[in-house]
């Protein structure tokens, strides 16, 4: 399990990614689950988990040219929570 942000984010908001989801779908190739935590700043609400469907890197992002730097990772990072957005903003 890895959390886009750095960690679990408490609040009614999606935390910031860093670039190290990025990173590991590059490096891996493997496949990601998007997974939506909500509730975690009210547990007496309860807490809700959405799944969305399994992605590549690759696949949400075209054509992808990977220098190493910074800006590679952000970017897929961005897109990885974007991904993540689309669940927790949906429902």
């Amino acid at each position: 399990v890895f959390y886009p942000e750095g960690g679990l984010v408490r609040g009614p908001e999606v935390g910031k990614p860093r670039r190290g989801i990025g990173a590991l779908g590059f490096w891996s190739e493997e496949r990601i689950l998007p997974v939506a935590i909500k509730g975690s700043d009210n547990k007496a609400s309860g807490i809700k988990i959405i799944f969305g469907e399994p992605f590549y890197i690759k696949d949400i992002i075209a054509e992808p040219e990977l220098k190493g730097d910074e800006n590679d990772y952000m970017d897929a990072a961005n897109a990885v929570m974007d991904k993540v957005k689309e669940l927790f903003y949906a429902r």
